[in-house]
């Protein structure tokens, strides 16, 4: 056989290994675990939205606020956290089975907040399902505050 062709079979070969290698590398660090307090860190940025700053003012924008509350409610649950080059990972993720439990709670709350948004936009008044006659600016903000706890606990490994 020729040298010339053996020397480009054996170039075309390492070419491809390198690339399979450079794959399987990179596959493997996007699989890194998260501690679970860097998991909360990663979500603090999508919780840092104005939907929960202030007082609630849906009317202000609408769309604006439905999309927030959304963003909010995918980074729970996938750890995609829109407009952020940041990478969390979702609440399935959490090795704290008492964190994971909690974060359900966060997540139906979150799904109640962007109900209470649709209402409003229906019926131009929020009417409250809750039979505890909860706010959406208390509701936001019991959000927050559990958020903030389980990010100062130490972390568990």
């Amino acid at each position: 056989m020729d040298p010339a062709i053996v020397d480009t079979i054996i170039g075309a070969v390492s070419v491809v290994f390198g690339a399979a290698v450079g794959a399987v590398i990179t596959y493997i660090l996007s699989q890194r675990r998260m501690s679970d307090k860097q998991i909360f860190q990663a979500w603090r940025i999508a919780f840092d939205s104005f939907v929960f700053k202030g007082p609630w003012r849906l009317q202000s924008d609408r769309r604006r606020a439905h999309q927030g509350i959304e963003d909010i409610i995918k980074a729970v649950n996938t750890g995609d956290i829109s407009g952020s080059k940041e990478r969390g990972k979702g609440r399935a993720f959490l090795r704290n089975q008492e964190w994971l439990a909690k974060m359900d709670d966060v997540e139906k709350r979150l799904n109640l907040i962007r109900d209470l948004a649709r209402d409003f936009e229906k019926q131009h008044r929020i009417t409250f399902g809750a039979e505890d006659g909860k706010s959406v600016e208390k509701i936001t903000k019991e959000i927050s505050e559990s958020i903030d706890k389980e990010r100062n606990k130490p972390t568990v490994r």
